[in-house]
């Protein structure tokens, strides 16, 4: 994807001006940076929703075992 936007660029070199070809450069890199950024937020959401989720079913299989083992000592 990302070659067959940088080859739009190169092919519309000997058409456009050089400040509009950078300005093509600037909005391809800024829609890159974005999407990386939204791929990290999405990763670290991900990460922490299941690091929750983990500690939620740790808690509960801790605390299902220390009441079997109460009346099993009992």
């Amino acid at each position: 994807m990302c070659t067959l936007i940088f080859q739009h660029i190169v092919d519309h070199f000997m058409v456009h001006s050089n400040a509009e070809l950078m300005r093509m450069v600037n909005v391809v890199f800024t829609i890159i940076i974005v999407l990386y950024i939204i791929r990290l937020g999405i990763y670290i959401i991900r990460g922490i929703v299941g690091a929750r989720i983990s500690r939620d079913i740790e808690k509960k299989l801790l605390d299902d075992f220390l009441g079997d083992l109460l009346k099993v000592l009992n």
